[in-house]
């Protein structure tokens, strides 16, 4: 176990040498512009904890299995980056990318991704709690057979987005974009649209609107 104490980590040295160690537990480090794509991966049950990530590249790298606890990421690129079977508690995503990342059978606890850009990301098999998506693009992203508890989605863009066999019941997409949206009937029902958002599911429904 390492803890900082808020040590500002800047380059690609203190990276390299801090995560070498191999500790199971990071505690109240500042990561600000750096590429962790040279470390390749994150050992398997690392934790970061109270640990900010501030403009870093953490593209086409390994973090399964890791814990990430009272964290937030401000501007990072998760790109490509294969972060299945994480644990998320109290962590934020501020204007962040993660184009085709892979979040498979997460467990998102107290998440807030703002201003993030998902597009293509799997989400598959995951658990989200009080789990808020504000201001997101999700086009054609996979959040399938998903846990939804306290979910909530406003202002994303949810074109092409697989929800199948994830239960949408209670949860508000009135304020979504909802074109070509993926879903089961069975899993739509109780969902809360907007009355214009009918025409979105059309096809979906397969029905003719005159």
């Amino acid at each position: 176990m390492v803890k900082a104490d808020g040590i500002c980590i800047t380059s690609q040295e203190q990276l390299a040498a801090l995560l070498a160690a191999e500790e199971d537990l990071y505690e109240g480090y500042q990561f600000q512009e750096l590429d962790f794509h040279d470390c390749v991966s994150v050992r398997p049950k690392t934790e970061f904890s109270h640990c900010s990530f501030y403009k870093c590249k953490l593209t086409d790298i390994r973090l399964e299995h890791c814990f990430f606890v009272d964290t937030v990421f401000e501007k990072c690129d998760f790109s490509n980056s294969l972060a299945g079977f994480c644990s998320l508690q109290r962590v934020t995503f501020q204007s962040c990318k993660m184009l085709g990342a892979d979040w498979s059978d997460g467990v998102f606890r107290n998440v807030r991704f703002i201003d993030t850009m998902a597009r293509y990301s799997n989400f598959t098999h995951s658990k989200f709690e009080d789990t808020l998506f504000s201001q997101c693009d999700l086009t054609e992203a996979v959040l399938e057979q998903c846990a939804l508890k306290r979910f909530r989605l406003q202002e994303c863009m949810l074109q092409g987005t697989i929800f199948f066999r994830t239960i949408l019941k209670n949860i508000d997409l009135s304020t979504c974009n909802i074109a070509r949206i993926r879903v089961g009937l069975g899993d739509l029902k109780g969902a809360v649209i907007e009355a214009n958002q009918v025409f979105d599911l059309a096809a979906l429904l397969e029905v003719k609107i005159k």
